[in-house]
């Protein structure tokens, strides 16, 4: 008998997601429950993706509020590209149902790219929001392709800049190859790494083992050495507590070695009243800690610790030289902070950021990326530009030869003789 093969329906192609612009604040206010439950579905999701950041930053820079900048994280470091007054335009991808299924926040505003004036649409990261974020239920090669052609159809914008979103996950990474094939290339693409700690395993394993013998005995060493001054106490400033939490900070910065650059919260008002601000609206939502140090009463190290019940993340750190350079009050706050946070199960410590400091607790690197788009239209300006400035500078250079030429001349007709 010869076995005969039944032919295979076909699968039904899949509807391609719906893609759509939300813009204004009061229309991003509308949406919050829907972005809300998109953020619990994403296990991407992180505090820089939430509802309450973006509406935090509007606060802060939209609406009425005078001119900010735009950071893009370059490889030569950060650079500023001075702008005005942000407006939010959300791209939203919907499935055939009508549900929320990507949200990519970004901000509209009139900037400055190489000396000319720009439309640019951009993550809202600057140098106190330091991660964008790309929000996806299931976020494939469609749902990028639907992203990108509502991205690349907004011919009025010269310049999109997508910075702060993360590299490991092959979301950023879709989105840009899609915009590549929509004629939207990235000119400019940059990494750099934060890192985790991840509360893997015990906390026995995790301080223990021969590897970390020194690193137990620098953190038995900073804490005699603290007691020597007096009385050591930590103190975690949540709910109601938080505004005794946050002046512990404030003066502790003022202590640090950033008031000497004016670099501490304190000293500059718009920056003390966009901290106070976030610390009142995640106290609000219960998602707020401020972790606090203190010798006999003095508080000698502060971290100001977001957490959005998935992790912990310290967002702002200061230690007070007070105590003086041989004493480590930030590692004996962090011994503390990540021992408690252990012990409560809790899933690990966003560090927000990489320094030599974090890297001796952090257990796991993330990679960021920052991309910048340039239209066509703005890179043949930047050209034609450049072409400008060579050619003066050319003929420039070549009036200033003539005229030297010139006077040489006349000095000798005189009898007198001109230096060379």
């Amino acid at each position: 008998m010869t076995a005969l093969a039944l032919p295979v329906a076909a699968a039904a192609p899949q509807p391609l997601p719906r893609a759509c612009w939300v813009v204004g604040w009061d229309a991003v206010a509308a949406l919050r429950a829907e972005w809300q439950a998109l953020w619990q579905a994403d296990p991407q999701a992180d505090l820089f993706g939430s509802w309450d950041w973006f509406m935090h930053l509007g606060a802060h820079y939209g609406r009425d509020h005078s001119a900010t900048a735009i950071v893009h994280r370059a490889v030569d470091g950060m650079q500023a590209l001075a702008g005005g007054q942000w407006t939010p335009q959300l791209a939203l991808l919907r499935d055939a149902n009508g549900r929320l299924r990507a949200l990519l926040p970004l901000v509209a505003l009139p900037a400055q790219w190489r000396g000319r004036a720009v439309a640019l649409l951009a993550t809202p990261t600057n140098t106190q929001a330091p991660r964008g974020a790309l929000l996806a239920r299931d976020f494939d090669h469609a749902s990028a392709a639907a992203l990108a052609a509502l991205l690349a159809a907004r011919r009025e914008v010269d310049l999109l800049l997508l910075d702060g979103l993360r590299a490991d996950d092959g979301r950023a990474t879709r989105l840009l190859d899609a915009l590549a094939r929509r004629g939207l290339p990235a000119a400019r693409t940059t990494q750099w790494p934060s890192v985790l700690l991840r509360h893997d395993g015990s906390l026995d394993d995790y301080f223990g083992g021969a590897d970390r013998a020194h690193f137990r005995r620098s953190l038995v060493k900073a804490g005699n050495g603290l007691s020597k001054l007096g009385a050591v106490s930590v103190d975690c400033h949540a709910g109601d507590d938080w505004r005794a939490g946050f002046d512990a900070f404030v003066q502790v910065d003022a202590d640090s070695w950033k008031a000497a650059d004016g670099e501490c919260v304190g000293s500059d008002p718009a920056l003390l009243a966009y901290y106070q601000a976030l610390c009142e609206r995640l106290a609000a939502r219960g998602w707020l800690e401020i972790w606090v140090l203190r010798v006999d009463g003095r508080a000698a190290a502060a971290f100001i610790c977001p957490h959005d019940g998935r992790q912990r993340y310290t967002l702002k750190c200061s230690v007070s030289l007070a105590c003086g350079s041989q004493r480590s009050p930030g590692l004996v706050l962090m011994d503390a902070l990540v021992r408690q946070t252990w012990r409560r199960g809790a899933t690990g410590i966003d560090f927000v950021g990489k320094v030599p400091f974090l890297d001796r607790w952090a257990n796991h690197d993330m990679a960021l990326l920052s991309a910048l788009l340039p239209r066509a239209r703005t890179l043949r300006w930047r050209l034609h530009a450049e072409r400008q400035a060579a050619a003066a500078g050319q003929w420039l250079a070549a009036a200033r030869a003539g005229v030297a030429r010139r006077l040489r001349g006349a000095a000798a007709r005189l009898g007198r003789r001109v230096p060379q």
